[in-house]
């Protein structure tokens, strides 16, 4: 029997009459099988199920290269291997780029320590520096793509992605959760695993737990296997990889990958890149050239001594001052254990700057106008490690959305904070992970500490983080 169809088939029936499907030869085009009735026994229909589901597989696919198949074949069908097509060999390749030489490309970015952060603070995860590696990519005036996917496993880093496609292109480029991108395909595919061990901690179970069948072996899977070129993957391999003391699908897929792949670092990522660049000297010196005549200022900055700072207050003062009705400059800066703000912030503030206390602070990064800063350390600090700026309108405005804290239970960005009736301290926003959900609160880190349960739930939380809980 011969069943062809476009892209997928229903069948319906009595459970006694449906034939068994017992050989595919190809899909998403034409699907040969060989049928017989199945057997009224219930004992025989069990016996049969975990055969009917290994020989249901395909065995023949006309999507992707030998490669990518090959990696894709071993980790997650190794009882019933996938086998290319003759003709996919001799397809012609459409999209070309310097960055994707070879069907398989690993940017690794271990080296690079990026940070990942919760968007607003309180849902899905996202990370900064891949999304400017990304734009480093598909910005280059190199790169011929004639079709692109984009994918990550988490909304907020699809949203970021999503705003550096060119309008142009968004007929034939694409950006999008792997959920959201199963079914399509692309002749390059750019998978961005946003997970690195840095600020958001543990790792995601999808990379932690990896047995084939479970959602992080699916999830890779739907992923690689969307591309029919060129598949490149954005990963902290350090972190992903070779830590792992368990060999599951997940495992077996970064082995493959490191074995028939090229892996390149992620450096390689800014070579030909017209919007982001790597900031080596004058980092200080540049940002108070982005402040000038800019009209919004938010800025995350993790503990430290805030060295760089007082420079850039007459700039920032500047900037508040031209909006009396709002607040357009809000610095977010993390506390110090006794709860009060470092010396520079508190001139800062005596200066009229809008600083806001927050514990934790996962990210390091600015938004001036249509432009983002990230380092791996804190920005204005002492070391602010690597340092990354892109200029791109769209995605400094993606990264707004994903940074600016609501209103509610604390005052959110673009709002004043208040100051403690006991202490004087400043009042700090805390978004600590409770049960292993992120939970804002809003209080006094000694007062509220010892006075009340509310700050006793709030220092137990984290003590969760500091243990590296969630």
């Amino acid at each position: 029997m011969t069943v062809r169809l476009a892209r997928a088939a229903l069948l319906a029936g009595h459970h006694y009459m449906i034939w068994m499907v017992r050989r595919v030869t190809r899909y998403s085009s034409t699907v040969r099988a060989e049928a017989q009735p199945v057997r009224n026994s219930r004992r025989q229909r069990r016996g049969q199920r975990g055969h009917t589901a290994a020989a249901a597989r395909p065995t023949q696919q006309y999507r992707m290269r030998r490669d990518i198949n090959h990696v894709v074949s071993e980790a997650f069908y190794p009882e019933s291997p996938l086998l290319t097509a003759p003709n996919v060999a001799t397809r012609p390749r459409s999209s070309r780029a310097a960055w994707a030489q070879g069907e398989l490309v690993l940017l690794d970015t271990s080296t690079l320590r990026a940070r990942t952060a919760r968007k607003q603070g309180m849902s899905s995860r996202y990370n900064l520096m891949h999304a400017q590696l990304a734009a480093g990519l598909l910005t280059g005036p190199a790169a011929e793509l004639s079709t692109l996917g984009v994918i990550s496993p988490f909304a907020a880093q699809a949203r970021l992605l999503e705003s550096l496609l060119p309008e142009a292109k968004l007929d034939e480029w694409g950006a999008s959760t792997v959920h959201r991108f199963q079914g399509s395909e692309r002749d390059v595919v750019v998978y961005d695993t946003v997970d690195s061990g840095i600020g958001v901690r543990p790792l995601h179970r999808w990379f932690t737990e990896g047995q084939n069948g479970g959602d992080g072996a699916r999830l890779l899977n739907v992923a690689a296997s969307r591309a029919r070129d060129h598949l490149v993957v954005v990963a902290a391999l350090d972190q992903l990889h070779r830590s792992r003391t368990t060999q599951d699908a997940v495992s077996k897929f970064f082995t493959m990958l490191l074995e028939r792949g090229r892996t390149v670092g992620w450096e390689s990522a800014l070579d030909h890149s017209p919007v982001t660049q790597r900031m080596t000297t004058g980092v200080v010196e540049i940002l108070a050239e982005d402040l000038e005549g800019a009209r919004s200022v938010e800025m995350w900055l993790p503990r430290a001594r805030l060295v760089g700072l007082r420079s850039l207050i007459p700039s920032l003062k500047l900037i508040t001052d031209q909006d009396v009705d709002t607040e357009p400059v809000t610095i977010w800066c993390e506390p110090d254990p006794d709860g009060y703000l470092s010396p520079e912030a508190m001139q800062a503030k005596r200066g009229g700057i809008n600083m806001r206390p927050c514990r934790p602070i996962l990210e390091s990064s600015a938004i001036i106008d249509d432009v983002v800063w990230t380092s791996t350390g804190c920005l204005l600090g002492p070391d602010p490690g690597v340092v990354l700026r892109t200029r791109h309108a769209a995605f400094a405005d993606a990264v707004r959305r994903a940074q600016r804290r609501r209103p509610g239970i604390a005052p959110g960005s673009g709002q004043l904070g208040d100051e403690c009736g006991r202490c004087s301290r400043s009042l700090i926003r805390f978004e600590v992970g409770r049960r292993g959900l992120p939970t804002v609160g809003w209080g006094c880190l000694i007062c509220d500490s010892r006075n009340s349960r509310q700050g006793r739930d709030r220092a137990a939380g984290e003590r969760q983080l500091i243990w590296g809980r969630p």
